[in-house]
Parts: C-alpha cells; structure tokens; sequence
C-alpha cells in the first residue's frame, strides 16, 4: 500500500487480491471535510468481505482533516476509528469533567478526604486515559473550566483540584504548546505550582516548542521553565508595564 499525500489531494493505492492477478484500485480524495468522503470500506471484488484500512493509514488520513471537528463523527463509526479518533481530537482538552475522571486513584482520594465535590461524579472511569494525548494546554482556560465544574467555590479546594489536574498532566502528558496569558495568571485562579518538584516535569516539558506568554508572569515560573526547556521555537510574548528578569532568563537557554 502506497500512501501519498499533498496538502489538497490525498491518494493512496489498495491492491486487492483477486483469481490471478493483484488488482490495483485507485481512490482520490479532493476533500477530506465529511464522513462521506471517508467511507472507507471497501468490498472485495470476489468475495463481498469488507476491507478497512489498517491504523496507521487511517491515523494520516485523519490529522491531515481540514476541520477536527469531523472526528466527532467517526466515534461512531466503529472501534477501530474511535481508536484512531480520539487521541487526535484530545490533543486539546474537550471536556473537563471528562479530565477529572482521569485523575488518578490517588488524586480522587485528596478530593473526597477535602470534600470537594464535582459537577459531575468522578469515581466512574472512562474508557480511555484521555489526558495522556493532551499536546496544547492553555492553563488560565483550563483553571477557569475547573473553577465552573466546581459545585461551589472555595478558594483553597478550587486550588487542590488545579494541582491534582497538573500534577496529572506532569506525570502522563507531553505538552507541545503551552499558553499563559497573566489576565487569570495570578493567586484567585492559577497557584504558583512548583514545576520542578512534580513527579514527570521534566518529561512533560523538556519537548515544549511553542510558549504564549504575557510578560508579567512572575520569574519563578519562568525560571523553572528555563530548567526545563532547551528548545521551544515559537515563542509569542504579550507585553506588559513589567517584563520579568525570569523571561529573559528563559530566552537565553533556547
């Protein structure tokens, strides 16, 4: 099987056994938006069986889709494209409750020992470990998603809850985008969390390639980032009154 792919036209060859010889059958797709145009079950030309395209070429064909959004859809299709799907659409967050039913055993303790009660039950487990294909994260989005699945708000067990999600994301995750912007970066909605001392930090963060930052964000944050990250290459930087010396610090070991 060939698979050869442009950013507008995606081709790949399915040679089919038949009697005698190896039947080379040609599919082309101009637009990859819809479920229509993905319906990629074939039938044998002699025996009627159904012929599905193996992970790995449905797993190209799916990250190269114009709108993610179609792979809502393919969740349905069948186990194998649920499979396929849902590592790439929960490359971001989709849903919050969803990420706190993937705490780990230890994390669910710490929150019914506080009393902390979340929107929805979080003892059931989902059928995947959906925070370990998280790539993008913007915290300040994340800590304001926490604080509305939260049955009421208590400043010091909405904090427990934001550090029981990122200790998870330092332990199971491998950012590739992170994004911080200091309108929610501070004490009443994102703790200052000690990055260094997280079991799986530096694993989480040592492959980091594009930071969005203000320029206020306190130096201890970024000079912890700067521990940790050798090589981010896309580095947007919204500038304030203050620009702290751990930013600089951070530029410098790139």
């Amino acid at each position: 099987m060939n698979l050869c792919q442009s950013h507008l036209h995606l081709t790949f060859y399915l040679y089919l056994q038949g009697p005698t010889t190896l039947n080379p059958i040609l599919f082309s797709f101009e637009n990859l938006n819809t479920l229509n145009t993905l319906n990629f079950f074939i039938k044998l030309k002699y025996n009627k069986m159904p012929c599905q395209l193996p992970a790995d070429c449905l797993n190209n064909i799916f990250e190269h889709l114009e709108n993610k959004m179609d792979l809502r859809s393919f969740l349905l299709v069948n186990r194998l494209w649920c499979e396929v799907s849902v590592p790439i659409l929960w490359t971001s967050i989709q849903n919050y409750n969803t990420l706190i039913a993937c705490l780990p055993i230890e994390s669910k303790e710490i929150l019914f020992k506080n009393e902390i009660i979340i929107s929805t039950p979080t003892s059931k487990s989902p059928l995947f470990n959906y925070a370990t294909f998280i790539k993008n994260l913007s915290l300040c989005k994340m800590c304001r998603n926490i604080k509305n699945i939260l049955t009421s708000f208590d400043s010091n067990e909405y904090i427990i809850v934001v550090q029981e999600v990122f200790k998870m994301f330092m332990n199971q995750t491998c950012l590739k985008n992170l994004k911080i912007i200091n309108s929610w970066f501070d004490s009443n909605y994102v703790p200052i969390l000690p990055f260094s001392t997280y079991p799986g930090a530096i694993g989480c963060l040592k492959n980091l390639l594009e930071l969005n930052c203000s320029s206020d964000i306190s130096s201890e944050f970024f000079n912890q980032l700067s521990q940790m990250c050798y090589n981010i290459q896309s580095l947007k930087i919204y500038f304030r009154r203050e620009i702290s010396n751990g930013l600089l610090n951070l530029i410098a070991v790139q």
